[in-house]
């Protein structure tokens, strides 16, 4: 069950991503899943937003949804917000829909600097560098 348990982990955290469309619901887990992550991306754009009003979405305490996304995607609840937020920022950076701080507002962030600082752990790269780096490519 344990093996099973981590094989399941690792599948949810490299496949996990905001394209809803290639969910396929097939156990309860992934219900869950697939709601979490249509609720977070309906409410991407609120700064407000937070693990409170996404616990009560899902109808579970606080340490409940903390345990349940821990043991589905190895990620904590806060975790799994900003990686979605910087999942879309780099779609949005690559489309070059917008300024760089105009993206980090519509994504929910009150601070640029912050927004740079997440997007650089993550990705290796400030937000600038990834456009410049991703326009010399294209």
């Amino acid at each position: 069950m344990l093996k099973q348990r981590q094989r399941l982990r690792r599948a949810y955290a490299e496949n996990l991503s905001l394209q809803l469309s290639q969910i396929k619901v097939t156990s309860k887990d992934d219900q869950f899943l697939k709601d979490l992550l249509e609720y977070v991306e309906a409410e991407i754009d609120n700064p407000d937003f937070d693990i409170e009003a996404m616990a009560g979405h899902v109808n579970m305490s606080r340490s409940q949804l903390y345990r349940k996304l821990k043991a589905l995607t190895d990620e904590s609840p806060l975790t799994f917000i900003r990686n979605l937020r910087l999942q879309r920022a780099k779609e949005l950076l690559l489309q070059r829909s917008d300024t760089i701080s105009a993206i980090a507002y519509q994504l929910g962030y009150s601070s640029v600097s912050y927004f740079t600082k997440s997007f650089k752990e993550k990705y290796g790269v400030s937000p600038r560098q990834f456009q410049k780096n991703n326009d010399i490519t294209n």
